[in-house]
């Protein structure tokens, strides 16, 4: 009963909140209803072209109005449905295979590594702050268990890449990734239904319906469900690994009654059960083997003996409001995210029993932002201000060598070979002055951690933008924001020996008993740019501005009373950009080009070693790289998209504070690719007066990547290129659609993320990418 009116406090807490926040809208509405023909809002309707399709305009929000992609200053890819859908975005760890110098990859695909031009996050952990931002419809989703969500019924995907802040409620250092849904429409909405089969009997089912109610109420509810075959084998089990099972659905309601009031409520629910990382044991020891001398499978097995899973329910209502008053347009995103996380892990991904970690972890997270931007003679601007609140509940549960517990005893190293230091072959607690002290002398070695903990971060935010047309090519743009974020946690790590719960340590050390900890910072960050346009189709851009992370603790440090008792410090960016947007030949071919350099100093890195993760402060990074993205259409029907990224992104001063001391300076960031790029075709064609044929393909490539700051060859992955392939049939009067899929072609092997364990487990792993996928998608829209 008490958890029960926990909760409902919570969520009264949630709707004051939100309720806060509307009232000033709610106002404005009253007001602006005397003027039905007011401006248009400046958010774009969501089934606007948004593709370029034919040479056509991109659409696009980046700077919180309805721009031109060519006349945004920041360097931007926007991601249209239609191209979405052909190149099978399911999920944002797809996102990578279209977007310059982003990366999503992650040992738990629940909490996925985001990085974007080098700058992001290499931790797992629920609490961490992402360094690059991610949205739904301008709603901040800031819980790291809540971001890889299935994508359906989108209007398109925007990622702003560099330091995003001052027209942002919160600030990100390494940039943005927006997604927009598709609206409610009165008049012009679009339905559509799907359905797709593939191999390992992957079967999916996506739909929406848009409902006009009357001419100033519409409503819209989609929803997506997506089940597979785990693709991985396991000789162990005969579980195969890999597998998928997802649903979500959103319902929005909307009140347009003329162009200066747009309200929507949106609500929705969601299920990811899938794979606990579908990681493949690699020895680190000589012939490949771990300690118990378990060998490592096939690139597409994994020989875990847990029955591994990561379940994960996120639900929520966001409040959006925009309203044109004499003073100004006022936005109000009010939003409440709940998410909850169940999860079974195999910390040594082989047969024996070394490392098993049970997660459990609620979180919610409610906020408000207000905006007011208006125009006055030359001079555009925008003030807002944002309050976030997130709260975790976590219980972890890991046990160490429970092997030892088993009828008949694992041996540890049992094929004699001599270890690194830091291993050890006993089973049982040898006879010593410490073991006959604790009276363990002789039990079997295996430890358990018992760590429940809890965290709660407050993020408050002033901010400010404007663009000073100095002529009608020329223009000046200025902001600031000031942040303060507070993060407050407490928990208690219990280590006993598994056979004599009443000894505290063991193998580790014991622990630490209950404590609350607080830390607070506060910053003032910014932006400069200055844009020319010498004609309509060619934009060319300098650009100065600062990012800011903030610190926090680290709650994987369930055995170490220094590690958590120190949070980790906010980490800094000054980003310096040259840019160019340009159209040739009518606009059937779009050039685009971003130069940059970044100094990133106190970067927050996540080190795992010995089966504990250490997160500490490297002290500084330079980053440059140049970036191209070119759109061309050669012929009617005829698409080529490509992008090429450069980036030279490296540790500039870092010592890893180990014994003996570790030089890490030039050492490549993780998850950094020196090149990277990708090609796109698409063709479509009549073959009768009823009937399209389209086909194309996308080929990505990416040079070698290293997946820790030590950039150990073990656990790297070497350049290598993925090929997708589609090929469709379309009947536009009947409003439907047949395409066939192959993404992966050729089924390469190529790693998305790797781990070191380290002493005295003995367990290296690597996560691999999805062997060659195809199938059937039927579409019809009506």
């Amino acid at each position: 009963m008490g958890g029960i009116m926990k909760k409902l406090i919570e969520m009264r807490r949630a709707l004051l909140l939100a309720a806060a926040g509307t009232a000033m809208a709610s106002a404005a509405s009253a007001w602006a209803a005397e003027a039905p023909e007011a401006k248009a809002a400046e958010a774009a309707p969501s089934d606007q072209r948004t593709d370029g399709g034919e040479s056509g305009d991109i659409i696009v929000t980046a700077q919180r109005r309805n721009e031109r992609l060519q006349d945004v200053p920041i360097a931007t890819t926007v991601i249209g449905a239609d191209r979405l859908t052909a190149s099978r975005i399911t999920e944002a760890n797809d996102l990578p295979t279209l977007v310059p110098n982003l990366r999503v990859s992650g040992n738990f695909a629940a909490v996925p590594k985001v990085t974007l031009r080098g700058i992001g996050t290499n931790d797992f952990v629920p609490n961490l702050n992402p360094g690059v931002g991610t949205y739904i419809d301008d709603v901040y989703i800031g819980l790291a268990i809540g971001q890889n969500f299935q994508l359906y019924d989108l209007d398109r995907v925007e990622v702003l890449r560099g330091p995003q802040g001052t027209l942002y409620g919160k600030n990100t250092n390494g940039g943005a990734i927006k997604y927009i849904t598709r609206k409610p429409q009165a008049t012009g909405g679009r339905s559509y239904a799907s359905i797709t089969y593939g191999n390992y009997d992957r079967f999916e089912l996506e739909g929406a319906i848009n409902l006009p109610i009357s001419d100033d109420w519409s409503a819209r509810v989609s929803g997506v469900m997506r089940k597979q075959d785990g693709y991985l084998g396991n000789p162990v089990t005969g579980r195969r690994g890999g597998f998928t099972d997802a649903w979500a659905v959103r319902g929005q309601l909307r009140y347009n009654p003329s162009e200066a009031v747009d309200i929507l409520l949106q609500a929705y629910d969601g299920i990811s059960d899938g794979d606990s990382g579908a990681r493949r044991l690699e020895g680190p020891l000589p012939g490949g083997t771990d300690i118990l001398g378990n060998a490592s499978p096939g690139y597409r097995e994994t020989s875990r003996d847990v029955p591994a899973y990561d379940k994960i329910r996120q639900s929520g209502v966001n409040l959006i409001a925009t309203i044109d008053t004499p003073l100004g347009q006022i936005n109000s995103i009010s939003s409440y995210l709940d998410v909850s996380r169940d999860n079974l892990d195999d910390g040594d991904n082989g047969p024996g029993r070394l490392v098993e970690i049970k997660y459990d972890t609620t979180a919610w997270a409610a906020s408000q932002e207000l905006r007011l931007s208006g125009e006055n003679g030359p001079v555009r601007w925008s003030l807002g201000g944002q309050y976030v609140r997130e709260k975790f509940n976590s219980n972890w549960y890991l046990a160490f060598f429970h092997c030892t517990l088993d009828p008949q005893p694992c041996v540890l190293n049992p094929n004699g070979v001599t270890l690194p230091p830091g291993y050890f072959t006993f089973t049982t607690f040898p006879d010593t002055p410490a073991f006959q002290a604790a009276g363990i002398v002789g039990l079997p070695v295996a430890n358990t951690i018992d760590y429940p903990w809890k965290q709660r971060n407050d993020s408050y935010a002033a901010f400010g933008d404007a663009t000073w047309s100095i002529t009608d090519r020329l223009q000046l743009t200025g902001g600031l924001r000031y942040s303060y974020e507070k993060r407050e946690f407490s928990g208690e790590s219990i280590i006993y020996v598994t056979a004599a719960p009443d000894v505290r340590g063991g193998l580790f050390p014991r622990g630490f008993d209950h404590l609350d900890l607080e830390k607070s910072w506060d910053n003032v960050s910014g932006r400069l740019v200055l844009d020319f346009k010498p004609t309509e189709n060619q934009l060319f851009y300098l650009s100065y501005a600062s990012g800011f992370r903030s610190g926090n603790f680290n709650s994987a440090a369930y055995s170490s009373l220094t590690a958590i008792s120190q949070p980790v410090d906010p980490e800094y960016v000054d980003s310096f950009e040259f840019g160019a947007k340009t159209q040739w030949l009518d606009r059937k071919l779009t050039l685009n080009l971003a130069t940059f350099y970044m100094k990133y100093k106190d970067l927050q890195v996540a080190v795992f070693r010995n089966a504990t993760q250490i997160l500490t402060n490297a002290a500084s990074a330079d980053i440059k790289g140049v970036e191209l993205e070119l759109t061309a259409i050669p012929v009617s029907g005829f698409t080529i998209r490509a992008s090429g990224s450069y980036l030279d992104a490296r540790y500039k001063d870092f010592i890893y504070r180990t014994e003996p001391l570790t030089d890490l300076s030039g050492n490549r960031l993780v998850n950094a690719p020196k090149w990277s790029g990708s090609i796109s075709a698409d063709y479509r064609a009549a073959l009768t007066d009823k009937m399209n044929l389209s086909f194309g393909g996308d080929l990505r490539y990416q040079s070698k990547a290293f997946f820790n700051p030590f950039n150990d060859e073990a656990i790297s992955q070497d350049g290598y290129a993925i090929l997708n392939l589609r090929a469709g049939l379309e009947w536009p009067d009947e409003g439907l659609n047949l395409e066939a899929y192959m993404t992966n072609v050729t089924s390469k092997v190529a790693a998305v993320e790797g781990l070191t364990v380290g002493a005295p487990f003995g367990s290296n792993s690597r996560a691999y990418n999805r062997p060659r996928m195809y199938g059937l998608t039927l579409r019809k829209s009506f």
